[in-house]
């Protein structure tokens, strides 16, 4: 063997004996890991682990929570004449100049849905539609000032007089 060779095989022995020291303490740390897992394992009882207890209990206390929830419904909480239109005599006025509320939302912030001129428009108090402003949202109306005169519409459908009509 030349001394080329011989320096060749003493590089790739020399490397072969870093990678197996390496391989080594990988595999120790590993083996030390895996005994503390089996360790905890055999002395851990039944119900003592805090972390699924916890999650347990939060889990119970949401299902509790959850089933003793109320919903809490409106006057007609099955009126959809807000939402559709069901006659076609009702669509009278909202493709033209004058302004209508269709509907009514109340919460941190009230808004309003305005129909002017075949478009929609999400308004709170204060907001300018038609000319307009919104003075007041409430669950059941709507106050609108336009040139001095102040409207209010109704948000609640006019069952009376659909009564009448049949």
């Amino acid at each position: 063997m030349n001394v080329k060779e011989k320096f060749i095989w003493d590089a790739l022995v020399a490397v072969a004996v870093i990678i197996y020291i390496i391989s080594g303490y990988l595999l120790y740390k590993m083996d030390v890991e895996k005994t503390a897992f089996v360790e905890t394992y055999q002395n851990e009882t039944i119900g003592t682990d805090s972390a699924l207890t916890k999650s347990i209990n939060d889990l119970e206390k949401n299902f509790v929570e959850r089933q003793n929830y109320q919903f809490k419904l409106k006057k007609y909480p099955t009126d959809l004449s807000r939402v559709i239109i069901f006659d076609a005599g009702e669509l009278r006025g909202y493709g033209g100049s004058k302004v209508h509320f269709s509907a009514g939302v109340t919460g941190k912030q009230h808004h309003a849905i305005a129909h002017y001129k075949n478009r929609i428009f999400h308004v709170t108090v204060g907001d300018s539609v038609a000319g307009g402003l919104v003075t007041a949202i409430t669950d059941t109306s709507v106050s609108f000032s336009k040139d001095g005169d102040l409207k209010t519409y109704s948000l609640l459908p006019d069952i009376d007089s659909k009564l009448e009509k049949k």
